[in-house]
């Protein structure tokens, strides 16, 4: 019975995935979209998170990158996840606020960057 539930979790995020990383899953290919998926799912079961935020776990994984819960680049998220005594629900919060900052933050310092470089030097 878990069986079919995995299979149906992982078909309902790959839909997920697909629609909000549509480059991405091309890039990968149906069958490492797959693989990519049911890793990340173990990772964010492995972290204690519910069936309820996995997707979300999963699409942090394919913005910030698989390692992103290590990776010393994010100790923000380390941090959120060593939190004791948060609910699941109350992490994956925690971290897609933080996720959604530092992605914005990205992303205007990237388009500084381009202005930047499109001024005519005088």
């Amino acid at each position: 019975m878990r069986v079919f539930a995995d299979e149906n979790l992982h078909s309902s995020i790959q839909a997920i995935i697909r629609q909000n990383f549509p480059v991405h899953c091309a890039q990968l290919g149906a069958k490492e979209l797959g693989e990519t998926v049911r890793s990340a799912v173990r990772r964010g079961r492995n972290l204690g998170f519910d069936v309820d935020q996995l997707a979300a776990y999963v699409a942090l994984e394919f913005s910030l990158g698989a390692d992103f819960s290590t990776n010393p680049a994010y100790p923000w998220a380390q941090q959120i996840l060593r939190e004791p005594g948060l609910s699941s629900e109350v992490r994956m919060q925690k971290l897609r606020s933080k996720a959604i900052f530092y992605l914005a933050k990205l992303d205007s310092m990237a388009r500084v960057d381009a202005a930047a470089v499109s001024e005519p030097v005088l």
